[in-house]
């Protein structure tokens, strides 16, 4: 049999003899005053830049920052490389300033928007760019103001601030607004920047640096990387117009700008709130007959759903986007039913590619491709392949002994050839990076692990899993070992260990054990999520499981299999848990004890966001034994010692004995639905629907576009009903929303099979003859969709949803409402409806036993445990 191993195509190499600022200045004296840049903002209106004039501005800015440098006392970082570091939003400007870069022997470093003050002082910390250049709109920020204060704080001390060992940039960099630079450049020259007398005289090692990994792109990558992508897709005849959509934290962008700006055609540069709204962006590619698009498999998901909702509008040969002939799906997953849907749309007329890149950072995106013309080159495929290598590109499946294993053997994807960066900033002995044992050529020394697991079929690759401790969240790739490094870095924190629940499923879950220091143990699980909210974003952020202390082998070594054995078993145990042993009406206070082991289950659970309801279940039953424990309380105790120490012995109301309370959180207030917050909401509540939602975890295609295109579509409904509503804190977020219905007027869906009709159209049939038979002519109120933001803590969670559940019956009853029907399968609901409310439970029904219209059983795989529950509320009596 043979070994699972891919050649890509050899070509010769070449020297590479002039760098990337070189091949745009050649396409500069080709092109001349033809157009280079298109930026359209909100208002429709145009902003162009020729070549001419781009080279012309990027070389007064290219000199201008030579001249800054010259002032003062700086030299490259300790790989030695000259770095720019840039945070600007796209637009013109932006690439103006990454070019210059370029022109000055320098490498940029983009800076994201997204990223906290923690994570650009790492990044400024670990990286060293001698300058960094911003937005004007950074101007009211606090981005670079530490390092600012630190080495201003170095200066007035008199201090030696060049041998300190602070930060390379904090020291040497300085910080400028492009405006000022601009401005100030107006006497510099225009001509071209002789190699002679830029930062490495000729020589530049990189290109880039980004910050998804820390991983360095050389000049040559770049150079091959174009090289191949123009052979291997070629531009269209009259292709003319490109886009730049792509965030610059992520390796996409290179091919968007670059493969457009050094071939010499036009791109065409899109805002960042038009990039990721469909609505907006397809007139601009319609406008501008784009021809390729370059996405995620999720954005493309999201175009598809919105481009089906205009169908049923369109008059003949009208349909949307038909000139984008090669659409190029790249970081994450692409799935053949998506495949499916792209062809559909497109009538399978072959006259439409879809093509799957596969590659990390490291390996500059794309060192694999697979190209379809139609759905039938598919049909024998169980998954969507990712290919085959790229130019001067092998590609190693290997085996934890790192031995090449046979066809159809499942192993780990490594890859080598020119493709391959030159590793980490500070780490180019990093353990992903070895040399190739298993061929002799120069070209193919470097191998690459990408932690990926994969296989070769047919001379094809496919992607099989995700390994070590790279994940996909929310098509982010995050690092757990960098997530794990940043939670043992707290001063509180003895130890912590970083696991993944259902690795690779649609709810997998980041869990992150541990234990505090002796000193520091009276801190709790929120001042850990405080915490790292200032020090990563949202996606990354673990559910913390609290610990008294690790298992471990007799050598020292935390024994994981153990540790998420007996989280595992814990879990399972928790809903038999609760039958058994709840029932505390004969249990005396000197015995409570006995339920630890249930308290200590629900604690951990609850972190999961699935059994928070269970939490209100055990205080209530407490209550009626006349032992008081406030939500609060519950929820910041740190185990079960500190529940029982604040349960209260002493005699208290009837009232109070037998009804939890849940308080009122301060600094809250409700609104009406608005079209000017649309946006906000719409993400709020795909978000949370996608990632809590009970329903939506058994359906494989759901996805956040989905949802969002079904809610922009129908908002203008949401928002003239005048009955549904959000929750607003006092910084004015977003952090609860509440879609309420008249049942006579429900929203519109597509005709077309998806999974947001399967849910609707599921909810319909579990309510309708509760309706026909109480309806009787009065006017009902639907709760119709529910969310809260995911940032909320657990004891958040509830009390917001409580204050929406309460104000559904103030609008019910301001409004004139005779009853209000909800249906839910999230138990916190039930439990504040029926519990505290006063809902009548009318029906509950087994989710695996449903069966659509097209004769499938969408929730088959849900246990005989899992049910919606359908609870109606009188208003009349």
């Amino acid at each position: 049999m043979e070994k699972a191993l891919l050649k890509g195509l050899r070509v010769k190499e070449t020297e590479v003899k002039k760098k990337l600022n070189k091949y745009f200045e050649e396409k500069v004296e080709e092109l001349g005053d033809s157009l280079a840049l298109v930026f359209e903002d909100e208002k429709g209106e145009n902003i162009e830049m020729t070549y001419n004039e781009l080279n012309k501005t990027a070389n007064r800015i290219a000199n201008k920052i030579l001249k800054l440098l010259e002032k003062s006392y700086f030299e490259p970082n300790k790989d030695g490389d000259w770095l720019i570091g840039i945070c600007m939003k796209p637009s013109i400007n932006l690439i103006t300033t990454m070019l210059a870069a370029w022109k000055i022997g320098a490498a940029y470093l983009p800076l994201d928007f997204s990223f906290s003050d923690e994570r650009v002082e790492y990044i400024l910390d670990e990286s060293q760019p001698v300058l960094i250049i911003y937005d004007n709109e950074l101007s009211a920020q606090s981005f670079f103001q530490k390092a600012k204060n630190r080495l201003e704080d170095l200066m007035s001390c008199g201090r030696d601030y060049h041998n300190v060992g602070y930060c390379h940039c904090i020291v040497y960099g300085q910080c400028f607004k492009f405006d000022n630079i601009l401005e100030s450049s107006n006497d510099f020259s225009e001509q071209n920047i002789d190699e002679k007398n830029t930062l490495t005289k000729g020589d530049p090692r990189i290109a880039i640096v980004l910050y998804t990994t820390g991983a360095l792109g050389r000049q040559k990558v770049f150079e091959y990387r174009l090289e191949w992508y123009w052979e291997e897709y070629p531009f269209f005849e009259n292709e003319s117009h490109l886009i730049f959509k792509c965030p610059t934290r992520l390796i996409d962008h290179v091919g968007e700008i670059w493969s457009t700006l050094l071939a010499g055609k036009i791109l065409v540069i899109i805002p960042e709130e038009v990039a990721v709204d469909s609505e907006k962006l397809v007139p601009i590619l319609e406008k501008f007959d784009v021809h390729r698009l370059i996405s995620m498999p999720s954005f493309l998901a999201q175009i598809l759903t919105f481009l089906a909702s205009l169908e049923n509008n369109k008059t003949k040969n009208e349909k949307k986007l038909s000139n984008i002939k090669l659409w190029i799906s790249s970081g994450d997953i692409l799935s053949i039913n998506l495949a499916n849907n792209f062809f559909d749309y497109f009538n399978n007329d072959g006259q439409h590619m879809l093509a799957n890149f596969y590659g990390t950072t490291e390996v500059m995106a794309d060192v694999s491709t697979f190209l379809v013309k139609s759905k039938e080159e598919l049909e024998n495929f169980e998954s969507f392949p990712i290919g085959k290598p790229s130019h001067n590109t092998i590609i190693y499946i290997l085996n934890d002994r790192k031995e090449i294993v046979k066809e159809g053997e499942t192993g780990e994807i490594y890859v080598s050839g020119n493709f391959v960066t030159d590793g980490y900033v500070m780490d180019h002995t990093h353990k992903r990076f070895t040399r190739n044992p298993f061929h002799m050529l120069p070209v193919y020394w470097d191998l690459y692990r990408t932690g990926d697991f994969g296989k070769v079929l047919n001379g094809l690759l496919f992607f099989e899993g995700r390994h070590d401790t790279q994940i996909k969240v929310e098509g982010n790739r995050v690092e757990l070992n960098e997530l794990e490094n940043i939670l043992n870095s707290f001063i509180y924190v003895e130890r912590c260990l970083i696991q993944l629940l259902n690795r690779n499923e649609k709810d997998q879950v980041i869990l992150a054990f541990v234990t505090f220091k002796r000193s520091y143990a009276h801190k709790k699980s929120s001042d850990i999520e405080e915490d790292l909210r200032l020090k990563i974003p949202i996606y990354m952020m673990p559910q913390i499981i609290l610990l008294s202390q690790f298992p471990y082998f007799v050598s020292g070594k935390i024994n994981v299999r153990e540790l998420m054995k007996s989280f595992k078993q814990k879990t399972l145990a928790l809903s038999e848990a609760f039958q058994v042993d709840m029932d505390l009406e004969n249990v005396p206070y000197q015995k409570l004890e006995i339920v630890e082991k249930i308290f200590f289950l629900t604690v951990i659970i609850f972190l999961l966001y699935y059994y928070i309801p269970h939490t209100i279940l055990c205080i209530n039953q407490l209550r009626k034994q006349k032992f008081y424990v406030s939500l609060r309380d519950f929820f910041d105790a740190k185990d079960i010692g500190e529940i029982i120490e604040k349960i209260e012995s002493q005699q208290v109301s009837q009232n109070h004995a037998s009804l939890l309370e849940i308080p009122a959180m301060e600094d809250l207030h409700i609104e009406p639905l608005n079209h000017q917050r649309r946006n906000e909401c719409v993400n709020l509540l795909a978000t949370g629907l996608c990632e809590k939602g009970i329903l939506e975890n058994f359906l494989v295609s759901t996805d956040m576009e989905e949802y969002s295109n079904f809610l922009k579509f129908n908002w203008a409904l949401f928002v003239d009903n005048e009955i549904s509503f959000m929750v607003l804190d006092n910084q004015e977020k977003i952090v609860g929303i509440s879609l309420n219905i008249d049942v006579e007027e429900g929203p519109e869906i597509s005709s077309e099979r998806s999974s947001i009709q399967t849910i609707i159209k599921f909810m319909e049939f579990v309510q309708d003859d509760i309706i026909s038979e109480k309806n009787n002519g009065r006017k009902v109120l639907e709760t119709f969709m529910m969310a809260t933001s995911i940032s909320l803590d657990a004891f958040e969670n509830i009390c917001i949803v409580h204050l929406m559940e309460n104000h559904i019956l103030t609008v019910a009853k301001e409004r004139n409402f005779d009853s209000i029907i909800t249906t839910s399968t999230n138990d916190l609901k039930t439990e504040i409806c029926e519990k505290l409310l006063g809902y009548e439970q009318l029906k509950a029904f087994q989710l695996n036993l449903y069966i659509d219209s097209y004769g499938k059983s969408p929730f088959s795989k849900a246990q005989d445990s899992q049910k919606t529950i359908t609870m109606w509320k009188n208003l009349q009596i």
